[in-house]
């Protein structure tokens, strides 16, 4: 067998994944079977991309030291899902619903959005 003595430049071909629905997912950091528990849910053409956040409890309320707009930036760019979903239970309460709603919005206003509280 000859050996390679030179790179090889392969043209690519990539393929879109096939999936229905894309959902970047925020989670707290501390939540340690809420993303399989969402996954178990999704319809497996559903693709799910992760991301968590700190919270503090301090002076008695429910925060995280980033915005929602923080957050979702560590997500792919908002343009590469279609909703944006966040689990938590204490935030939405801390906040109220309609707030944390319009938060969301503005993380990511070309999406849908919801808290998984939010029912």
């Amino acid at each position: 067998m000859e050996a390679q003595t030179s790179t090889v430049v392969f043209s690519p071909k990539t393929v879109p994944a096939a999936v229905s629905a894309r959902i970047g997912f925020i989670l707290l950091n501390s939540d340690e079977v809420g993303e399989g528990a969402f996954q178990l849910l999704m319809p497996a053409d559903v693709a799910v991309y992760t991301t968590r956040t700190a919270y503090s409890h301090a002076g008695g309320g429910f925060t995280t030291p980033t915005s929602f707009t923080e957050i979702a930036n560590t997500l792919p760019p908002s343009n590469r899902f279609d909703v944006l979903a966040y689990s938590c239970t204490s935030r939405p309460v801390a906040l109220g619903i309609p707030t944390l709603l319009r938060e969301l919005e503005r993380a990511c206003p070309d999406v849908k959005y919801t808290s998984l509280e939010s029912r």
